[in-house]
């Protein structure tokens, strides 16, 4: 659930059929805790073909803040059309990603059409998984093509941009995949991705004076919205006033001789956390 309570709902779809399918129409449908049914929500997955075999990740957004809270299950279907089957000419390549402090997560990379005509409307998506292998978020852009436009020439690659913005989960991300779309082309799934690192030092999150380690191990990542917060009042008010400047400096003498080892313990103690 998002910060203006509208839930969210991530997953895959997988076709299992022996044909291509178009026009696919994802339906969630939402029960209280007596079973009763409080609404039904549809939508599709990100790419418009699936091929036998193929993977899209889809999401589908529960838009009645006023009930959701009463949600305790939900149920999923699928149903789509038999399609022609499209060809797997666009290749997808990897150049770097990064997450910055307010918790957006950026991802760029190329889009290569090997293909004999224009991969029109060509687009990125990525997936992000969290370290359970659950969907947590889903990108998407248009490529850049030279022309101004998102249609690829054959045997052309254009670049992309990939920004994912919800920050209450993208700092969940373990790992993440992308693939490529177009009106007449698709491409293969790679997978398997590792986010960016940040200060890593020895496996772990490496923490120097201006870190909050309780706080830190307690959501498990620096980059924690609730993190976030606690690091803003300080830098934004606290370290602003004469007198709440000179309180820190004494405040950090005594927190970081006994935080780190608290931290430690506290990363491999839940009911702490």
């Amino acid at each position: 659930m998002d910060e203006t309570k509208i839930m969210h709902l991530y997953g895959e779809i997988r076709n299992e059929s022996d044909r291509a399918m178009k026009n696919i129409v994802i339906t969630a449908t939402f029960y209280d805790g007596s079973g009763n049914i409080l609404n039904k929500f549809q939508d599709g997955p990100a790419f418009s073909v699936l091929n036998p075999g193929g993977v899209s990740p889809f999401e589908v957004k529960y838009l009645e803040p006023r009930t959701v809270d009463s949600i305790k299950n939900y149920t999923l279907s699928a149903a789509g059309s038999p399609a022609p089957m499209k060809e797997i000419n666009l290749q997808v390549t990897y150049s770097n990603s990064r997450l910055d402090l307010l918790g957006a997560y950026y991802i760029n990379g190329k889009i290569k059409n090997n293909g004999h005509e224009v991969a029109n409307n060509s687009i990125a998506v990525a997936t992000l998984f969290d370290k359970n292998d659950r969907v947590i978020a889903i990108g998407e852009a248009l490529a850049e093509a030279p022309d101004g436009t998102s249609n690829i020439p054959p045997h052309s690659e254009a670049p992309f941009g990939i920004a994912v913005t919800e920050r209450l989960q993208t700092f969940k991300t373990a790992r993440f995949s992308l693939a490529a779309d177009s009106d007449l082309y698709s491409s293969s799934l790679a997978g398997g991705l590792q986010p960016p690192q940040i200060n890593m030092q020895g496996g772990q999150i490496a923490q120097n004076r201006s870190g909050c380690l309780i706080a830190t191990a307690a959501f498990g990542s620096a980059l924690a919205p609730q993190v976030q917060d606690l690091r803003g009042f300080r830098d934004g008010i606290v370290l602003h006033t004469f007198a709440g400047s000179r309180f820190m400096e004494v405040f950090n003498a005594w927190y970081y001789s006994f935080s780190p080892s608290v931290a430690d313990y506290e990363r491999q103690a839940p009911w702490l956390q």
